[in-house]
């Protein structure tokens, strides 16, 4: 499993399953896979009846079951019809052009070699339903139901956030699903379209792929850029099994070893009370080649509401993102420094653009942020805390 990624949203046919068959090493990762903590959701295009028909049982393995491509979520005995039905209307048309279809809930599929007949009929019904491929098979949908949003609806039936998730797919109405995820992946056999908006393109093909990421780590130190330019930042992967895993468990780090993962960091988010109580955000530089040592300095301007808020309440929180699978949290007590030599010690040229005459520059003043609880999340480290 990825690391720090607790959440994995696959689909069925060409992913989970190769040709109509769910292998048993493929079975058994799932089974395992939610025996250790992990929530799975099943997302496809089948309709509750079909998945039944091929692959009987197979739901009860997931704690939340996406059908007709995004159209019904399914979580225990509970269902949730997320989109209007298909017009009787369009299967009517169909049938009369000699069309086969199969139905669902919210769904029409039929083979993709009507593809031209189908848009026409859509067309002439003036009907406000979208028609997505998915490999061999045509599917008709009511407007802005996806993969996506059906498993929107099911992470907020379960209570979860999308940022948790690693979603895993192999055809064209998967796109929507993967580029929902945090982490997205392709099986090795995906067409080139999915591949192109996967940050892991597994080695192997649909059904095996699976079945042989049972133990799966991400080293985000391994990690490098998708040779192909696309998509967000990839992620090596390597099994704990003939290869070096990734540490298991959170790892506490010490502040130097924190601070060395910061130092290119460049901005961070402060948070501050403002005088009605809500928090006020804004993004600060972080002066970055700077060893951090729990404090933070940062210049801005002795009449800002930022200033005014710290004033009133020293208690802010600084936020730094360092890339892919790298965040820490600082809970700070902030002062507002003054003193021209104090001052000169932080001053970076960078920061001209906004203090053009530097320290001498009228109204400008330092933050000194003093952490007193660092936390911070990594898929390399896992979480921790480090009390200052």
């Amino acid at each position: 499993m990825i690391r720090g990624l607790r959440i994995v949203a696959t689909d069925l046919d060409g992913t989970l399953a190769a040709h109509g068959v769910l292998a048993r090493e493929t079975r058994d990762a799932l089974i395992a896979a939610r025996e250790s903590g992990i929530t799975l959701i099943l997302v496809t295009g089948r309709t509750s009846t079909s998945l039944e028909a091929s692959f009987p049982g197979l739901a009860a393995l997931f704690d939340a079951v996406v059908t007709d491509n995004g159209g019904v979520v399914q979580v225990g005995q509970e269902a949730w019809q997320l989109a209007p039905p298909i017009d009787d209307v369009l299967l009517t048309a169909l049938r009369n052009a000699g069309i086969a279809t199969e139905s669902g809930d919210r769904i029409v599929s039929c083979d993709v070699r009507v593809d031209p007949e189908v848009h026409a009929i859509v067309s002439e019904l003036g009907l406000d339903v979208q028609v997505v491929h998915n490999r061999g098979r045509l599917m008709v949908l009511p407007a802005g139901v996806t993969k996506a949003t059906g498993l929107a609806a099911a992470l907020r039936v379960l209570g979860l956030s999308e940022h948790n998730v690693v979603a895993i797919g192999d055809a064209e109405n998967d796109i929507a699903l993967l580029d929902h995820a945090e982490v997205a992946v392709a099986v090795g056999d995906a067409l080139e379209s999915v591949q192109r908006h996967a940050d892991v393109v597994l080695g192997e093909p649909s059904g095996s792929a699976i079945a042989g990421q049972r133990h799966v780590s991400v080293d985000p130190a391994e990690a490098d850029r998708d040779a192909r330019g696309s998509g967000p930042q990839a992620l090596a992967l390597r099994r704990e099994n003939g290869h070096p895993a990734a540490r298991g468990g959170p790892m506490s780090l010490t502040l130097p070893e924190l601070a060395a993962k910061m130092r290119e960091l460049d901005t961070c988010m402060l948070c501050t009370h403002a005088d009605d109580g809500s928090m006020s955000t804004r993004p600060m530089s972080n002066n970055k080649q700077v060893s951090y040592d729990g404090s933070a300095w940062f210049f801005t301007w002795e009449s800002s509401r930022m200033a005014q808020d710290i004033t009133r309440n020293p208690d802010t929180l600084a936020v730094y993102q360092g890339g892919f699978g790298f965040w820490v949290a600082v809970q700070a007590t902030t002062e507002i420094v003054t003193d021209k030599a104090v001052m000169a010690a932080h001053w970076d040229p960078d920061v001209e653009r906004w203090f053009a005459e530097g320290i001498d520059t009228p109204g400008v003043v330092l933050l000194h942020v003093k952490a007193r609880r660092i936390t911070y999340w990594t898929f390399e480290d896992g979480d921790g805390e480090i009390l200052v």
